[in-house]
């Protein structure tokens, strides 16, 4: 589950799909919200045989080092069907 963002608001949300949560080992339990022109830098510990999963990509790697992960210069636009703001849909997703 993502965080609730402003739409005027440009920032990049990290979310882990499949956390792993026990005595040895934890991951985030929450999003990880950074700026807009933040780079995060992924070393994988291991190079050999990487598995990379972005939305609906497995990609595998042999010889992996490092991958920079950037927010995109491309924009989207989104079909509104109603007239209601942002605000007045977050009202009624949590006012019952």
């Amino acid at each position: 589950m993502g965080a609730i963002v402003a739409p005027n608001v440009e920032i990049m949300q990290i979310t882990e799909i499949a956390g792993i949560h026990n005595n040895k080992y934890s991951s985030l339990y929450n999003s990880l919200i950074v700026s807009k022109d933040s780079t995060i830098k992924i070393i994988p510990k291991e190079t050999e045989n990487v598995i990379l999963g972005i939305d609906y990509l497995c990609l595998e790697f042999k010889n992996f080092r490092q991958i920079n992960i950037s927010l995109s210069d491309k924009k989207v636009n989104f079909v509104r069907y109603r007239k209601y703001s942002f605000y007045e849909r977050l009202h009624q997703s949590f006012i019952v």
